[in-house]
C-alpha cells in the first residue's frame, strides 16, 4: 500500500495550490471547475513517486519538493483533460469529464482545451517559482518538458496504431506513455531535487515498473468493473493493448474480435470477447509479463543504495501497483 502521511501532504498541496492562486473574476467558473476536476479521488502516482524519488536520496525537509510533485499532478491533469477529448470520453474517475461538464458541447470543448493549457502554464509556473536554486530549477524545468514531449509523441502513436500493430509498436507505446511519464519521469524529478545523479539508476527501477503497471491496466480495461469508465472501452474506441494483438495472433476465433474492434458493442459482446482473449493465452501472457516485470523492479530496488524507509515504500508501490484491482 502507499504511505498514508505522504499522500496526505501532496492533498495537502494541491487544495493549498487552489487556495492561493489569484483569478481574475471572468476566469472563476472554469478554474472551480479545474479545482473539483483535479481533486477527485486519484492514484496520485505520479507526485508519490516525485516524494519518494528525493526521499530515496535526501532527509532533508521535503516541503520544497511538494511544489514539484503538484506541478507533476496538474501536468497528468491537464493530459487527462485532453485525452479525454481525443478520445472522445464521457466519464474520468466515475464523473463527467472536463469538456462534459458544460451543457453546450463546443463550450466544453473550447473550456477543455483552455484548462488543459491554463493547468500546464500553472504547473511550470510552480516549477519557477519553487525555493530550489536556479540550477536545480532549470534542470527541473529540463525533465519536465522532456517528459511532456516524449508523452505527446507516445499519444500521437497511440491516435495511430491500428489492428494491424505489432506487439514492439505497443511496447514502444507503453515506454512513451507510461513507464517514462508515470514512473521514470517523476522519480527523476524528485532525485533531481535531492541532488542526486546517476539517474539511469532509477530507469532500471522505473521502466519495468511502468511496464507492469500499463499491463495490468489493460487487463483491467477488459476485465475490471472498478475502473471509473465502462469494462471494454479501449476496445469499443479502437485502442490496440498487448491482450488484443496477441488475441489476434493465437485465437481460432480472433475474426469476431477483429469484426468488434472498434465497434460499439453489447456487454453480450463483451463476455465474449473476454472469453476469447482468455482462451487465446494471451491474458496469462501479460500477467506472467507483469510478474517478470514486477520482480526485476524489486530486485534493482533492493540493490539501490538508498534510504531504506524510502525503499520500503517503492517497493510496496511496485506490489500493490502489479495486483490492483482498479
Amino acid at each position: 500500500m502507499l504511505n498514508q502521511a505522504i499522500q496526505k501532504e501532496i492533498e495537502d498541496r494541491l487544495n493549498k495550490f487552489f487556495q492561493e492562486i489569484e483569478i481574475p473574476e471572468s476566469s472563476k467558473g472554469i478554474y472551480k471547475n479545474l479545482q473539483e476536476f483535479v481533486l477527485r479521488p486519484g492514484k496520485r502516482i505520479r507526485p508519490y513517486l516525485v516524494m519518494t524519488g528525493f526521499r530515496l536520496f535526501s532527509n532533508a525537509d521535503p516541503a520544497p519538493v511538494l511544489d514539484i510533485a503538484a506541478a507533476v499532478e496538474l501536468m497528468h491533469s491537464y493530459f487527462l483533460i485532453h485525452d479525454d477529448i481525443m478520445d472522445g470520453d464521457d466519464k474520468r474517475r466515475g464523473k463527467p469529464t472536463f469538456h462534459r461538464l458544460y451543457k453546450d458541447n463546443q463550450e466544453g470543448l473550447n473550456a477543455a482545451i483552455l484548462a488543459g493549457d491554463l493547468l500546464q502554464a500553472e504547473a511550470y509556473r510552480l516549477i519557477v517559482d519553487s525555493d530550489f536554486p536556479e540550477p536545480v530549477r532549470v534542470k527541473l524545468l529540463k525533465k519536465f518538458n522532456e517528459v511532456i514531449i516524449l508523452t505527446g509523441h507516445g499519444q500521437w502513436l497511440d491516435l495511430n496504431l491500428g489492428i494491424d500493430a505489432s506487439p514492439q509498436d505497443v511496447m514502444d507505446l507503453h515506454m512513451m506513455k507510461t513507464a517514462r511519464y508515470t514512473f521514470e519521469g517523476p522519480l527523476h524529478l524528485g532525485a533531481v531535487c535531492a541532488g542526486a545523479g546517476r539517474l539511469w539508476r532509477l530507469s532500471h527501477i522505473a521502466l519495468p515498473l511502468g511496464l507492469a503497471f500499463q499491463l495490468r491496466d489493460d487487463i483491467l480495461g477488459l476485465y475490471g468493473t472498478s475502473t471509473g469508465k465502462p469494462a471494454g472501452t479501449d476496445l469499443r474506441q479502437g485502442r490496440m493493448n498487448l491482450l488484443v494483438i496477441k488475441t489476434l495472433r493465437k485465437a481460432q476465433d480472433s475474426e469476431f474480435l477483429k469484426k468488434n474492434f472498434g465497434k460499439n458493442f453489447q456487454a453480450k459482446t463483451l463476455n465474449r470477447i473476454r472469453k476469447i482473449v482468455k482462451d487465446s493465452g494471451s491474458l496469462a501472457y501479460s500477467e506472467g509479463l507483469i510478474s517478470t516485470y514486477t520482480g526485476d523492479a524489486l530486485t534493482k530496488i533492493d540493490k539501490l543504495e538508498a534510504d531504506q524507509e524510502a525503499k520500503d515504500n517503492l517497493k510496496a508501490l511496485a506490489e500493490h501497483l502489479a495486483d490492483r484491482k482498479k
